[in-house]
């Protein structure tokens, strides 16, 4: 099966979170940390870091070694003037296909609703594995897709409307990857999540492509989306298909003679 890859889109990381959805954002905050299982002295890097969000979730949590990578310079500008001055996460813009770091120097690679915009999933884990010193961990919460249902298709389609071009991988191909690059799964779990379709439009697109998006989550009656969809207050939500995994590049030793 061939590896999926399309043009990666430099999104900027947007706002659209309202009251509704904060709670929910905090929570998987939390499972995203307990995750990582942080601890003093660690090396961090998190690709994909957008503002910095995580970046700084870390070094709060008393992590003071933590670099962001992304692609898009606004994003950077903005995490690094808040950063704290000589303690706060350092950021650099780069390529996670192309990262400028040696062999073996972080402890823990995260990234967090990153890999769906990569071009070339393959070659970033490939580079993942090379940073990571032996022993370390990789540790991803991403969109991901369930095989054949009706209700990811509606979502590519609202994907595409928002021209975000993303490609959502399914756990098998997760696992197949990151097994041919010599990473053991420790944990590869599917789960599902309420996204507030409402506000994500509001924050995005303009009215006539909110139009049409309103018309195909109303009017698409096919088996298994009808029950994703809820309305809380006047805001739709739409039950999506995510992945959280974790992943450790093995300590190998020479033989002996």
């Amino acid at each position: 099966m061939p590896i999926p890859t399309k043009k990666y889109v430099r999104l900027e990381a947007s706002s659209f979170l309202a009251e509704p959805s904060r709670d929910r954002e905090a929570t998987d905050l939390e499972l995203f940390l307990t995750s990582c299982k942080l601890h003093a002295g660690m090396r961090v890097l998190e690709i994909a870091s957008g503002r910095g969000a995580v970046a700084f979730l870390l070094a709060a949590e008393g992590i003071p070694n933590v670099v962001g990578v992304d692609l898009c310079e606004r994003n950077l500008h903005e995490a690094a003037r808040a950063s704290t001055r000589g303690g706060g996460p350092r950021f650099v813009c780069a390529d996670a296909s192309r990262l400028p770091f040696d062999d073996g120097c972080f402890d823990l690679v995260v990234t967090r609703r990153g890999p769906h915009h990569f071009e070339d999933l393959g070659a970033v884990l490939d580079e993942v594995h090379r940073v990571l010193a032996p022993g370390g961990r990789f540790v991803a919460h991403d969109r991901g897709i369930a095989p054949n249902t009706d209700a990811n298709a509606v979502w590519r389609e609202v994907d595409r409307i928002l021209e975000q071009q993303g490609i959502e991988y399914t756990p098998s191909l997760w696992r197949r990857l990151l097994e041919s690059r010599g990473f053991e799964v420790e944990r590869l779990d599917p789960l599902e999540r309420e996204l507030p379709i409402d506000l994500w439009f509001d924050a995005r697109i303009d009215d006539a492509a909110r139009n049409t998006l309103d018309r195909i989550v109303a009017s698409d009656a096919r088996l298994g989306v009808r029950p994703r969809l809820r309305e809380v207050d006047g805001v739709r939500f739409f039950r999506h298909d995510f992945v959280r995994l974790s992943a450790t590049k093995p300590v190998t030793t020479e033989r002996d003679p």
